[in-house]
C-alpha cells in the first residue's frame, strides 16, 4: 500500500473519531440546555406557586366547575395560570428544547388537567369566544397537542377522566 493511501486512511479515521466526538460534545450540551429550561419552568412554577397549587388542587379534586359563575370568580384567574404555564412548558418542548422523556416528573399533573372534563368545558367556551371574535387561533393549543401525547405515553386507558361520576358501588 502507497503512502499516500496511508496517510489518507490515516486523515479518514481521525475525522471520524472528531466527528464522534463532536457530536458527542453537541449532545451532552443539548442536554445541559434542556436541563436548565427544566429548572427555568421549575422556578416559575415557584414563583406562582400558590395560584397554582389552588387551581390544580380544584381541578385534580373536582371542585372546579366551569359554570357560568366561574366566569366571574378570582378562580378563573388561577386556572388561566395554571393552564398558561402548561402552555408554556408545552411550547418550549415543542420548539424542541425538551425531550417527551423530559417532561415524565409532570406526567401526573399534565394529564391530570388534559382530561378534566371542566377544563375541556372551558377551553370549548374559549374556542366558542375566539371564534365569535373572527379569530381562528386556540387558546392554549400548545398545551392541547403535548396533553394528547402525553395522555397517549403515560395515560392509562382504564381511568375515567376526572370530574366523571364514578359508578355506585355495589354493596357486598
Amino acid at each position: 500500500m502507497p503512502y499516500m493511501e496511508i496517510i489518507q486512511l490515516g486523515l479518514l479515521i481521525f475525522a471520524v473519531i472528531g466527528l464522534f466526538f463532536n457530536f458527542r460534545q453537541s449532545r451532552t450540551r443539548n442536554r445541559q440546555k434542556s436541563i436548565e429550561y427544566i429548572l427555568t419552568l421549575v422556578q416559575q412554577y415557584g414563583e406562582e406557586r400558590n395560584e397554582l397549587l389552588d387551581a390544580y388542587g380544584a381541578v385534580e379534586s373536582g371542585q372546579f366547575m366551569c359554570d357560568t359563575s366561574f366566569h366571574n370568580s378570582p378562580r378563573k384567574k388561577e386556572i388561566d395560570a395554571l393552564l398558561e404555564y402548561y402552555d408554556t412548558v408545552a411550547r418550549v418542548y415543542r420548539a424542541g428544547q425538551l425531550r417527551i422523556a423530559d417532561l415524565e416528573f409532570m406526567a401526573y399533573p399534565f394529564v391530570t388537567i388534559y382530561r378534566n372534563v371542566e377544563i375541556r368545558k372551558y377551553l370549548t367556551f374559549l374556542d366558542e369566544s375566539y371564534a365569535r371574535k373572527g379569530i381562528r387561533a386556540k387558546p392554549f393549543y400548545a398545551f392541547r397537542r403535548i396533553g394528547r401525547r402525553m395522555e397517549k405515553r403515560y395515560a392509562m386507558k382504564t381511568i375515567r377522566p376526572a370530574a366523571t361520576p364514578a359508578p355506585a358501588s355495589v354493596p357486598l
